[in-house]
């Protein structure tokens, strides 16, 4: 399966837009297109959600990681799909459970 994405990360990526226009006093604008440009590569991709949610308990008891990050670890395990994170404390915990790579990684393949 490729090109998939949480549901959480559109909330995400839109919550760093909304950041970016707050802090940074980006325009409005701005600020839609950014949106827009996020809302047509999210058309591309196959948003999953979360189904196992004592799973995701599971893992965030075991790792100490929060229930929010526990459930991207849920969901690629379900799926047997590789996690793509820029957080290394996320990635390192992860990586004892399903295949992790930070985008660099993905990207130099």
């Amino acid at each position: 399966m490729d090109n998939c994405i949480q549901h959480l990360t559109i909330y995400e990526v839109l919550n760093a837009i909304w950041k970016e226009a707050r802090i940074f006093g980006m325009n409005l604008e701005e600020t839609k297109r950014f949106a827009e440009i996020f809302s047509e590569i999210v058309k591309r991709m196959k948003v999953l959600e979360i189904k196992n949610l004592e799973s995701v308990l599971s893992i965030a008891v075991k790792t100490g990681l929060s229930f929010y990050d526990s459930s991207y670890i849920a969901l690629a395990a379900e799926l047997n799909l590789e996690l793509v994170t820029e957080d290394g404390k996320l990635r390192e915990k992860a990586s004892n459970i399903v295949r992790v790579s930070s985008l660099e990684e993905v990207l130099n393949r």
